[in-house]
């Protein structure tokens, strides 16, 4: 066996021992309970692909999920769930029964290319077998890598970086190069559209530098274009893109998810020897951390190549199109605002182009590439300009640094995914029972993203359809259709065959009975409408003694634990609103209904699972409220509903103001 063929099998190896290092439980298909504990955007992944295992796929649009977003459906790459895989295990949807994921596999399969691609790449550009397996575990520890694991599954696909610079350096003959083209476009799109904005523009300077190069015709440029066009296009519309129209992707927050240019050397808590630098709100996009490991190997390079100066300028001359493109990235990855810590200037972007990169909202992520040439380049002439065996010992201190600095964040991955478990809010027996007498499932009012899938779980298990959800991009004729249904609502044009849950606190509010034979009230803290269940409630009989139209008793406790700043000092407001500027409050009876107040402004709240309803105080309102002495801090709390009365119970506190 030859040297390559073994190091792939040594690196597959080690990308499954560090993967069973950090995780363990989520391997198990059946296990969905580490994904239920992790961030809103897993929540997502999963809430699209239950969806989509139990909605009718039709031929060219096989990706859109029908019965979630109804009437209109939801393109699958809208939620996350990694087509790609997503198209796999429908097969095995037959014969797999109840719950199961395969977001714990894809990160398993993820360690294990990035692991592989890595060595081959190294090992291709020096030829050393030693070097390149001791260098494997870098690439799948990469900071950009292991933050994506609890957010964003479909991003931990970093090894398409890898794979891109792979073939690019690897395939030479035009056909194989045409397929391979084809191939990596496929990879990109099925698996998360971000990969295809970054990598396809280093597809197209690699085309453009063999026809410079005149390895190719200008007949064939136009053939390569025309062809990869059209699979782009293809692969686009089966994929549901043009399926919103033809701006469905776009957004206006293009530069608010950028990069800061300290990103190579901010850890985010991901180093215990480097501290944390400053950065501007939601920064963390473009986090891209080397790790001290890879620092240290830069510094010992520039101190080897001293003396070759000439030789790296030659390589950036012969390079041209990849630094300009290089540099382009960098832009984009700004996002418009070049900051370094909290020192910044912006650069004017134009509204339509603003509007067009709105599509690349997430700019700060066109950084990784950059990223991973910088700790491949830096690896690969290291081990060029070494040729003793010292370098194997260097080699592995680099790699023990790189794993001891990055410790604290590793602790933290192992830690969050131990034990975990997920409850079921939803534990009535009423919901068997609606689902077995309705069809189709709709939110008045909006969608809270933080608190939206028990029903989205209860509805998509139950073959119900949904109106609304959590959606990386929302159609405006999917929001025309939620108003339309909210405004029928409000008129008492009423579905018989679908479950109201209500969201909108002044539709709450005024609730009533359309009719006799409905009902309403809270089911597991889900205020619920239910046309005609009265009568459906006359034809069954029922083992839950408890009647969703009966008003209970209940003791209630609101106390406020901590309003930051609780005492101001001096009389001065902290200025990091987003760290202390916060108001939590514990009662028994919160539901997604309750408000908190303060200074007579409505703050936007957040209710978690321990009955804790926090909200974020506005530097706005923080601002007003300056001149005054006594602060009023007002929290509603919902008791109950019983038939078209609704009981508030109001706590009034007040801070002072030193």
């Amino acid at each position: 066996m030859n040297k390559k063929r073994m190091g792939v099998i040594y690196s597959s190896l080690i990308g499954v021992v560090i993967f069973f290092t950090l995780f363990n439980e989520i391997i198990d298909f059946k296990n969905i309970d580490w994904l239920l504990n992790l961030d809103r955007d897993p929540i997502q992944h999963y809430t699209g692909w239950i969806f989509y295992k139990n909605s009718e796929v039709k031929f060219p649009l096989f990706s859109i999920v029908r019965n979630y977003g109804y009437p209109y459906g939801v393109p699958l790459t809208f939620l996350d769930s990694i087509p790609l895989a997503a198209f796999v295990f429908k097969f095995f949807a037959v014969f797999i029964k109840g719950d199961f994921q395969y977001f714990g596999l894809w990160i398993l399969i993820c360690f294990v290319l990035q692991s592989c691609i890595s060595f081959l790449l190294i090992f291709k550009n020096t030829e050393d077998f030693k070097s390149s397996l001791l260098c494997t575990p870098i690439f799948i520890l990469a900071p950009p890598l292991l933050f994506r694991v609890n957010f964003h599954i479909a991003l931990v696909s970093q090894w398409l970086i890898l794979l891109t610079f792979y073939v690019l350096t690897d395939v030479k003959s035009k056909k194989r190069s045409l397929l391979a083209y084809n191939i990596l476009i496929f990879l990109y799109l099925t698996i998360h559209p971000y990969f295809f904005f970054i990598l396809t523009p280093i597809i197209g300077v690699d085309i453009l530098n063999k026809f410079l190069d005149k390895k190719i015709s200008f007949k064939e440029l136009v053939f390569i274009c025309i062809e990869l066009l059209t699979l782009i296009v293809l692969i686009l519309y089966c994929l549901g893109f043009f399926y919103y129209g033809l701006n469905s992707g776009a957004t206006s927050d293009f530069g608010f998810y950028s990069m800061n240019f300290n990103t190579f050397i901010n850890p985010f808590g991901m180093s215990i020897f480097l501290p944390d630098r400053e950065w501007i709100l939601w920064q963390i996009e473009g986090f891209a951390y080397l790790g001290l490991g890879i620092i240290s190997l830069i510094l010992i390079n520039i101190f080897n190549l001293r003396n070759k100066k000439y030789a790296l300028i030659k390589t950036v001359k012969k390079n041209k199109p990849y630094v300009l493109l290089a540099i382009l990235y960098i832009l984009l990855a700004s996002g418009g605002t070049i900051s370094f810590d909290r020192s910044f200037f912006t650069i004017n972007v134009p509204l339509f182009l603003k509007n067009i990169l709105g599509i690349i909202r997430s700019s700060g992520r066109f950084i990784w590439p950059l990223y991973y040439l910088i700790v491949l380049s830096t690896l690969i002439v290291f081990i060029n300009s070494i040729k003793t065996r010292k370098k194997y010992i260097i080699l592995m201190a680099v790699v023990v640094l790189q794993i001891l600095d990055l410790s604290p964040g590793l602790k933290a991955i192992d830690k969050r995914y131990e034990n975990q478990t997920w409850e079921n809010p939803l534990k009535s027996e009423y919901w068997k029972y609606l689902a077995e007498n309705y069809k189709h499932v709709v939110f008045i009012g909006e969608v809270d993203i933080d608190n939206y899938f028990p029903i989205s779980y209860f509805a998509a298990n139950n073959e119900l359809t949904l109106n609304d959800g959590y959606f990386a991009r929302k159609s405006s004729d999917l929001i025309s259709s939620n108003l339309a249904q909210k405004n029928k609502f409000l008129k008492g044009e009423i579905d018989f065959s679908t479950i109201y849950v209500i969201r909108d606190f002044e539709v709450a509010k005024n609730l009533r009975l359309f009719n006799t034979k409905d009902s309403m009230g809270f089911v597991d803290k889900e205020l619920l409408y239910l046309p005609n269940f009265k009568t459906i409630l006359k034809n069954k009989k029922y083992s839950d003694k408890s009647d969703i139209n009966i008003s209970m008793k209940i003791k209630s406790d609101i106390r406020i634990i901590n309003v930051y700043p609780r005492e101001i000092p001096n009389g001065v407001w902290p200025d990091k609103w987003n760290s202390y500027n916060v108001i939590s409050v514990e009662g028994l009876n919160f539901n997604k209904l309750s408000r908190i107040y303060f200074d007579g402004k409505e703050l936007k709240t957040n209710l978690d699972r321990k009955n804790v309803l926090t909200a974020i105080i506005p530097e706005k309102i923080l601002d007003t409220a300056l001149v005054k002495k006594n602060i009023e801090i007002e929290v509603i709390e919902k008791n109950d509903i019983l038939q078209n009365e609704f009981s508030l119970r109001s706590n009034k506190f007040m801070i002072r103001n030193n």
